[in-house]
């Protein structure tokens, strides 16, 4: 009897564990779920493509989710999935943008509150890297990117080398005001000069006219070189070491200027500076804008170190003789946001035109003052 009473009391509690268990699954598939929580380490930014993965925080039957994001400017939200996956990749983005996700949970009871929002930011159309020397292009328009230091006395000489021009890219090498059209290509408008490249031949470029037709493109491993020479106003260009053309441009206006490219599609470009400018009599006598040469009366050869910025705007002209080298570090805004005012004005003597002035001072005028996503 005692092993009778002990068998159906046993019964009893495996019913009664059975009968708990089909309570909790009734439970779980009547109760509203919870909000679901983004996994942040799994999510990631690329370009201009954003990976969002998340997972349910609670054993709550879900059927699907809604993934919403704003417009990359904190504007409304609006859906971009919805369905029973827990990951969702979102393409065809704007570059530079913070943009902020949010996921709910759904079944038959109902829907969750929303996750907690996660903000992700898109890389720039122009990627900046190796101490910002190597410009990549992640775009099919063209941009202007501009060298840290505007030049306004001596002679100077840069050379771009080609890592990457895939068939139909037109890099363009040559000088610009700061303030010109950086979002068209280098030379077309009245604030830049330039020469541009296909795969075969080159063009001189300023202002929207296109002259002097010359054979020889570039393609990996080319070496574009450019002289600018305030002594005689005058830009000249060269390609693998000699001289390309004649000498582009003459009679340049006083003023400041900065080395500058432009890229588009699949376009990969190094900067080297701190170079020895080339001799005059490496140069071609010629001169396609109708000027003259001119006589050279003064050799002043500067070496300047230069890097690549998106924002010149805070630095300051280069107006010394000597070597200077000018910092590439700082950020901007954790939220993507417009640069600080760190890098505004400074007092490094750099100021009037041609004033002899001194170099940067310590306080780091030279910063772009903006971390760009690699």
């Amino acid at each position: 009897y005692t092993h009778s009473l002990h068998r159906d009391t046993f019964v009893i509690d495996l019913l009664t564990r059975c009968f708990t268990s089909s309570i909790s699954v009734i439970h779980s598939n009547n109760a509203v779920p919870a909000a679901p929580r983004f996994i942040v380490e799994a999510c990631i930014s690329e370009r201009n493509v954003i990976t969002l993965v998340w997972q349910p925080t609670s054993p709550t039957v879900i059927t699907k989710y809604t993934l919403e994001l704003d417009d990359g400017a904190n504007g409304n939200f609006r859906k971009v999935y919805r369905g029973p996956e827990t990951i969702c990749t979102v393409e065809g983005l704007h570059f530079r943008s913070v943009y902020r996700a949010r996921v709910k949970a759904h079944n038959a009871a109902g829907e969750s509150l929303y996750s907690e929002r996660l903000c992700l930011q898109t890389s720039d159309h122009i990627l900046l890297t190796n101490g910002n020397r190597t410009v990549t292009s992640q775009i099919n328009e063209d941009r202007v990117i501009l060298g840290s230091t505007g030049l306004s006395r001596g002679v100077h000489y840069w050379e771009f080398t080609v890592d990457r021009c895939d068939p139909g890219g037109q890099p363009a090498f040559g000088i610009a005001r700061v303030d010109c059209n950086k979002e068209i290509m280098l030379g077309l408008d009245m604030r830049s000069w330039s020469v541009y490249f296909d795969h075969k031949r080159s063009w001189f470029l300023h202002n929207g006219e296109h002259f002097e037709r010359t054979d020889g493109g570039v393609r990996p491993g080319s070496v574009v070189g450019v002289r600018l020479d305030f002594n005689r106003g005058s830009l000249s260009y060269y390609l693998n070491d000699e001289p390309h053309g004649p000498i582009a441009f003459t009679n340049l206006p006083a003023g400041i200027y900065y080395p500058a490219v432009s890229i588009s599609r699949a376009v990969q470009l190094t900067l080297h500076s701190g170079l020895e400018a080339p001799s005059e009599s490496e140069e071609s006598d010629e001169d396609s804008s109708g000027g003259g040469t001119g006589t050279e009366t003064t050799s002043m050869a500067t070496t300047v170190s230069i890097h690549l910025v998106r924002n010149p705007e805070h630095l300051s002209p280069f107006m010394c003789t000597v070597h200077c080298r000018f910092s590439s570090s700082g950020c901007g805004d954790d939220d993507g946001g417009d640069a600080g005012d760190d890098g505004g004005d400074n007092d490094d003597g750099g100021g009037g035109d041609d004033g002899g002035g001194g170099c940067g001072g310590g306080g780091g005028g030279g910063d772009d003052h903006r971390q760009y996503a690699i």
